[in-house]
């Protein structure tokens, strides 16, 4: 993305503003102030190095060097101060400004989704935060799908190994594993549900022997994935409506990266609890074998968080509403039926 890329609102800034400078007092300036200006400073803000606020710009570091310094320039402020090795801290009179700058790039991004929604368009930016294993895997493709169908429309994907931290304030959808609870500010909606099943490489379970219960479990190698606020360790098992069982493994190998837990586990390293979708074809194949069959392993829902008391911009209405009736459609195709979701 280049460094004009985003809003596609240019504007000029004129204000009358009061800044106090110890060395000089209480003092008035003319403020002329670019979007692109309020953009470098947001980014400087965020970001605290040249190298990280050129890379969310898509410009190089020696042009936010330059850029930076011809706004000071045209200001006659100083905004920031180097710090380390390429770092930036901002001055008082930047942080002031970066202040208002997040504020009016975040009301022209809000004017821009409100005036594509009174048209009825599907445009903007979307911004999306998701748990890694469910985000690579099922949401990324669905999004670009999505980004196909509405040309306008730009949807920034990030992965999170626990997206319950305050970068979900500042995204449009946040995507969770678990129980639909919305937090404060936020509403959810399930979107679907995630089916889990227990295996193993089939040079394990010949090696080792095959569980006939969870309890088995705990003399066996078990590999644990940290995804989302859920506790890795804590496996639950069903088998009849009042048979349920909860044990607390104690895994040999652990990672918050789900692909890595199947590959150990097709390496022959222990058992991995995974959703169905992802080891579906190595279960196919025979690369991998279902253990402990008899018993169930509980769906986890997958809910969307929302920001609640505002009006909803269409981009999010139609996203939300597109993947649910994907996951729908995919698990028709499956089973022949309908989830209950």
């Amino acid at each position: 993305m280049g460094f004009n890329a985003g809003v596609q609102i240019s504007i000029v800034i004129w204000k009358k503003v009061k800044i106090y400078q110890p060395k000089y007092g209480l003092w008035l300036v003319y403020l002329m102030i670019s979007s692109a200006d309020l953009k470098l400073v947001d980014a400087i803000a965020k970001c605290g190095s040249l190298r990280m606020a050129a890379r969310e710009l898509g410009v190089t570091s020696s042009a936010i060097s330059q850029k930076l310094a011809k706004l000071e320039e045209r200001l006659k402020i100083q905004l920031a101060q180097r710090s380390g090795r390429a770092g930036l801290v901002l001055t008082a009179e930047g942080g002031w400004l970066a202040e208002q700058a997040g504020d009016i790039l975040n009301r022209l991004k809000g004017l821009e989704a409100d005036l594509s929604d009174r048209k009825g368009v599907v445009a903007g930016v979307l911004s999306v935060l998701a748990p890694f294993g469910f985000g690579r895997s099922d949401l990324a493709p669905l999004v670009a799908e999505f980004c196909a169908l509405y040309p306008k429309l730009d949807v920034h994907l990030e992965f999170m190994d626990n997206v319950a931290t305050d970068k979900r304030l500042e995204c449009d959808i946040v995507f969770r594993l678990g129980r639909p609870v919305s937090h404060a500010g936020q509403e959810a909606t399930l979107i679907t549900h995630e089916r889990r099943v227990l295996c193993a490489a089939p040079s394990y379970i010949r090696e080792k022997g095959v569980p006939r219960s969870p309890r088995d479990l705990n003399s066996l190698n078990t590999i644990a994935i940290k995804e989302d606020s859920e506790d890795p360790t804590l496996w639950s098992f069903q088998k009849t409506q009042v048979h349920t069982e909860r044990i607390r493994i104690k895994p040999r190998l652990t990672s918050n990266d789900g692909e890595v837990a199947r590959s150990w586990a097709l390496a022959g390293h222990g058992i991995v609890m995974r959703p169905l979708r992802s080891v579906e074809e190595d279960l196919e194949a025979g690369r991998l074998v279902k253990v402990l069959s008899d018993w169930t392993v509980p769906d986890v829902p997958v809910v969307a968080l929302t920001r609640s008391g505002v009006t909803k911009p269409i981009r999010i209405h139609r996203f939300l509403s597109f993947l649910t009736e994907k996951f729908v459609t995919s698990s028709l195709d499956k089973n022949g039926l309908r989830e209950n979701i």
